[in-house]
């Protein structure tokens, strides 16, 4: 039963699971909801429905536009602030470096080009709905991506691609469509390139549409068009996009798989170092050549970041490995975060209250209260 506070007494495929409380769990003042059912529910309309229905108590994943107009049609439901959390459906634009020796993505100027396309700050507006929430006085807080997440255990490295220390490669992440385009003109494309691949997911699996066509439409805006690449997430994503270290055609909505200890060298070096592992390291060399030999002067950052203890001296190498990724762009970070709202029901008692050892809110310490809506209008 493993050594959470729950485990999982029954599995239904497309129906659900079912937590039950672990009596054995060293915290007893953790679980204080006895059971737990989480209903599988894929698409976005039934889980709204759902949700304002009172099948659900509550929906992590409201549509930030759609906050305020769902507290209306519903006012028992409480808003509660987020902490600071990306787009659902944002995920970082990956390189492929095929054809081998012909990739326009090989020319660190094209990268460059495409991440100042990008309007972080329009964008972060539009899917986070700064303007709709700060207009009825609740302020939104919002921060730019690195190559370093503000949020969670990343925010203590994070370097400000807004701020004065980062130094001249902060650059590349303003919006400056005719320096991008100059980029391009400098790298060989001054009217562009035509019919770029741009692979994302089908379905529900991973949903990136919405994410994926507002970027594109930036690309479009110096000259890139995407050629829209729709793939199964099982049989071809995994293996071929979110694993397959850049050895696809144009660029692709790829996540990561992952690994490592945790801690900010490991989670660099997943993506960055070219020592990094099949299931995660992005496949990309300076050497002019598709044989995936990495940087190495950004190896040797994240060599020195893995094995340094001083936290102080830590922090520092791992603003130099931001500031060296900003120029090389290898891949580009989803625009950025912000705090946003999330809703509840009032029966779910300490909700957000107390965050566990990863800062995950759910579940945790919270507890049923008969006494407020729906079971009442209290």
């Amino acid at each position: 039963i493993g050594t959470g506070p729950y485990y999982l007494e029954r599995y239904e495929p497309s129906i659900g699971f079912t937590l039950k409380r672990n009596p054995e769990f060293w915290d007893k003042d953790e679980a204080l909801i006895e059971t737990i059912e989480q209903p599988i529910i894929p698409e976005y309309a039934t889980s709204l429905a759902q949700f304002k229905a009172c099948g659900i108590y509550y929906m992590g994943r409201v549509r930030q536009e759609e906050i305020l107009q769902v507290k209306g049609e519903e006012p028992r439901l409480l808003v509660y602030e987020n902490d600071l959390t990306a787009f659902d459906e944002a995920h970082p634009l990956a390189f492929g470096w095929l054809p081998e020796g012909k990739s326009p993505f090989l020319d660190e100027r094209v990268r460059q080009a495409i991440s100042m396309s990008w309007d972080r700050d329009l964008y972060l507006e539009a899917f986070h709905n700064i303007p709709g929430f700060t207009s009825q006085g609740l302020p939104v807080e919002s921060r730019w991506n690195s190559h370093v997440s503000p949020t969670g255990r990343s925010e203590a490295y994070w370097l400000d691609p807004k701020g004065k220390d980062f130094g001249p490669n902060a650059k590349y992440f303003q919006h400056d469509i005719a320096e991008a385009k100059k980029l391009l003109a400098a790298a060989g494309y001054p009217d562009g390139i035509k019919d770029v691949l741009a692979t994302q997911v089908a379905g529900s699996a991973i949903p990136m549409a919405r994410h994926a066509e507002v970027v594109n439409a930036f690309h479009n805006e110096i000259g890139i068009s995407a050629k829209v690449n729709v793939v199964d997430y099982t049989s071809d994503y995994i293996p071929n996009y979110r694993s397959g270290k850049g050895q696809y055609e144009g660029y692709a909505y790829a996540s990561q798989a992952g690994g490592g200890a945790g801690d900010i060298a490991s989670r660099l070096a997943v993506g960055y170092w070219s020592k990094g592992g099949a299931a995660s390291y992005r496949g990309f060399s300076i050497s002019g050549r598709n044989d995936q030999s990495g940087d190495p002067q950004l190896d040797s950052l994240i060599e020195k970041a893995r094995i340094e203890r001083d936290s102080e001296r830590l922090k520092t190498l791992v603003y130099d490995i931001q500031r060296h990724l900003a120029k090389g762009l290898y891949d580009i970070q989803a625009p950025g975060v912000a705090t946003g709202f999330t809703m509840a029901w009032p029966v779910l008692s300490n909700f957000r209250v107390y965050p566990n050892a990863s800062g995950d809110y759910q579940h945790y310490r919270m507890w049923i209260d008969e006494t407020k809506p729906p079971f009442t209008n209290a």
